[in-house]
């Protein structure tokens, strides 16, 4: 199977629709600003809301195989609530841990596309909203 990334991020945003506690989930095919990002989906207005944003591809391996990097914004309304930013904080680790390891170390898969977590990045968008951002890293065959 081939780095098709819109193919790839149509597996990440199907995943994440599985769980069923944001509202919605968008594919944004265009590179993302983080200083500018809800200028990208103006019309996003139902939160909890995700972004799966598709990056790079590298070619590892002689062209054998690629990594693809993926991006997952979490995003939602923001109240100077302690509930509210911990119940916000519970729905990114339940969307983030959708792509963790198995018990047994091996990384979560999707046909061929084999997952790992690089990490998970609080994002300063507005004082309307808190986000997060669940960097991905796809392997696959070129």
């Amino acid at each position: 199977m081939s780095a098709d990334v819109s193919e790839i991020m149509s597996a990440v945003k199907n995943r994440i629709e599985q769980i069923g506690i944001l509202k919605e989930v968008r594919v944004v095919e265009n590179q993302i600003i983080f200083g500018r990002l809800l200028d990208t989906v103006p019309d996003l207005t139902g939160y909890p809301a995700a972004l799966v944003c598709g990056g790079e591809t590298l070619m590892k391996n002689g062209g054998v195989t690629c990594e693809v990097i993926i991006d997952v914004i979490v995003i939602d309304q923001f109240f100077d609530i302690l509930g509210k930013t911990e119940e916000s904080k519970k729905i990114m680790i339940k969307t983030r841990d959708l792509f963790a390891p198995a018990l047994n170390g091996q990384l979560f898969s999707i046909n061929e596309y084999h997952f790992m977590i690089r990490g998970v990045e609080n994002i300063k968008l507005n004082p309307e909203h808190i986000a997060w951002n669940i960097k991905l890293t796809v392997f696959t065959s070129c």
